[in-house]
């Protein structure tokens, strides 16, 4: 449990739900956010916000309780995600890429993962990023995984973004992300 705990960056400081406190500086909605959280800490969500309201801080907070109850978690910018599987895609011979998680894990029956995808606007799309995020958000919600996702983006920008290299891309990511509870923070 440390060294999973120890993927959380200093400045988190590994914070406990329980514990969290709003800070209404950063945003006037954080104290009503901080007790739906904690009222529902199993639930999957998209934290929209501006830079410094508090997404991150909330989602690490998520990632912490999951560690504590002994789930499978995996926490990274969305961006290095796709990294991942890119070089799996790339990988030959006898070259070994072991990513954080794969699709086929997500789809095996039994555990329910948490996944913390950050800043998942700052991920390149492209015909193959958004074809591997459209699987990892499909198998994710298929079999009932825990998605926390951040963004600096509302929902329209992000369904834009992914729609980039074709519309139907971005419609069918945003519409994998519909299940998640948006906490909105602009």
């Amino acid at each position: 449990m440390r060294r999973t705990l120890s993927q959380v960056p200093p400045k988190f400081s590994a914070p406990k739900l329980s514990r969290i406190k709003a800070r209404p500086d950063l945003h006037p909605k954080q104290a009503a956010v901080i007790g739906h959280l904690r009222s529902h800490p199993r639930d999957s969500y998209l934290i929209l916000g501006r830079n410094g309201s508090g997404k991150t801080h909330l989602a690490w907070a998520l990632f912490r309780n999951a560690v504590v109850e002994g789930r499978g978690t995996v926490a990274c910018l969305l961006a290095d995600l796709i990294a991942d599987f890119r070089r799996l895609e790339m990988a030959h011979g006898d070259q070994v890429v072991v990513p954080r998680i794969t699709v086929e894990q997500l789809q095996r029956p039994g555990a329910r993962w948490f996944l913390f995808l950050d800043e998942f606007e700052k991920a390149r799309p492209s015909e193959f990023a958004a074809e591997t995020l459209f699987r990892v958000l499909d198998a994710a919600r298929a079999h009932h995984h825990q998605l926390v996702a951040t963004s600096n983006q509302p929902w329209q920008k992000l369904r834009e973004h992914w729609g980039r290299v074709d519309p139907v891309w971005g419609n069918s990511i945003v519409e994998r992300l519909k299940d998640c509870f948006t906490v909105n923070l602009f």
